[in-house]
Parts: structure tokens; sequence; C-alpha cells
């Protein structure tokens, strides 16, 4: 149930941002999730659509999760790939390869926000 924690920061983070921009609105936010994260991107988006202010900015906005995955090198074949979550082994030879990127991170990539228009000067 990590998913509650991450969901509070990230919708602590929406709305930091969405003041600080001066958004008259946040049309979608845009999360990467890793394989290994074990977060469920439906449980998370459920819980930051509940935790959002309905009256600010934020409210009805379209949370979307991208999955990243593990990525590993085969020192013997020189070879990059992703694993599977239950075979880490190399698909051309069997060896467990040297993990590269660990697929464990969350993070807030990007927001749409819109503004209101700036009186001219």
């Amino acid at each position: 149930m990590h998913e509650l924690s991450i969901a509070r920061e990230l919708v602590r983070l929406i709305e930091a941002e969405a003041r600080r921009a001066g958004a008259r609105r946040v049309r979608s936010a845009h999360v990467v999730l890793g394989a290994r994260s074990h977060v469920s991107a439906e449980i998370l988006q459920f819980y930051v659509a509940h935790l959002l202010d309905p009256e600010g900015p934020a409210a009805g906005l379209v949370l979307t999760c991208e999955r990243q995955p593990m990525r590993f090198r085969c020192g013997h074949c020189r070879i990059d790939y992703e694993p599977s979550e239950t075979d880490w082994r190399c698909p051309q030879c069997g060896r467990i390869g040297e993990l590269l990127e660990a697929g464990d991170e969350v993070f807030l990539e990007s927001l749409e926000i819109e503004c209101a228009p700036q009186p001219n000067a």
C-alpha cells in the first residue's frame, strides 16, 4: 500500500508546481514507474484522483503512467536487454548480465498546465 504515500507526494508536487507556475488548470501529469518499483498504476491513479483538491487547479487532471523496464548488459555477448520479471538471463547465452538501469524509479516526468493570460506590459 505504498501507492498512498507516493500519491500524497505526487499531489503535493503537482499542486506546488501549479501554484508556482500560476496555473489556471493542470490538464495532465505524466509519471514514470520503474518495473521493480512494484507500484500499481491503477491504484496510484485512484489515490491521486481522490487526494487532489476538488476546488484546486489540478482537479480532474489526467494522470498517465509509463512503465520503465530494467536494463541489463551481457558481458559475454555484449548486448543490452530487458529481462522479464522472472528471468534475468541473457536471451542469447543464458548468463545474467550487469544491471544498467534498475527500474526502481518513480518520478513525475511532466505536467501539462494552462496558465492565465499575462497582461500586456
